[in-house]
């Protein structure tokens, strides 16, 4: 029965060999008759207290550990370990739905007091591309106008020509 530990009674009554067994209040009276519940929300309190008073000790108190402890080969596995249900939950319509709203807050967020403004002139911008042809446009962005064949023989004739915007002059 080595390395068993037992329940350590004050009397025989307590241990049940006494013909009427009556209960034990020795744990009680060590720490002074006060209950489990409120001894844990006094600790608590006084863990609080002393982590704000205490604060830039501990904070550098973890910092050493870390890096005493810290090992990236080990990292790096546990990262790819966990990689798969991190791509998984980013696939998730309602992950989807909440970054790209998040992901429009921080663009707006740059430009400060003038956030919705910048917001109706890129949506203004978007009204507008679709409703204008963008033929030219397409053609100006990929550059093609030049190699067009009936800009080619306008600028034979002379009658044709590009500015360095890619724009008719």
């Amino acid at each position: 029965m080595r390395g068993r530990r037992r329940q350590r009674m004050c009397s025989r009554q307590s241990t049940g060999l006494h013909s009427e067994p009556q209960h034990c209040f020795q744990d009680r009276k060590r720490r002074g008759g006060i209950a489990v519940s409120i001894r844990k929300k006094a600790k608590a309190e006084y863990d609080r207290k002393y982590r704000k008073k205490n604060r830039a000790r501990l904070k550098a108190e973890k910092a050493a550990y870390f890096q005493r402890t810290y090992d990236p080969i080990k990292a790096a596995k546990e990262r790819k370990k966990k990689m798969p249900a991190h791509v998984e939950y980013c696939r998730q319509p309602k992950y989807k739905a909440w970054k790209k709203k998040y992901d429009k807050q921080r663009r707006e967020s740059k430009f400060g007091p003038f956030a919705e403004a910048h917001a109706m002139l890129l949506k203004l911008k978007k009204e507008i591309a679709k409703q204008e042809p963008d033929r030219f446009n397409r053609y100006a962005q990929a550059q093609r106008h030049q190699w067009n064949p009936t800009n080619q023989q306008r600028r034979k004739r002379g009658n044709i020509n590009f500015n360095t915007d890619g724009l008719k002059s």
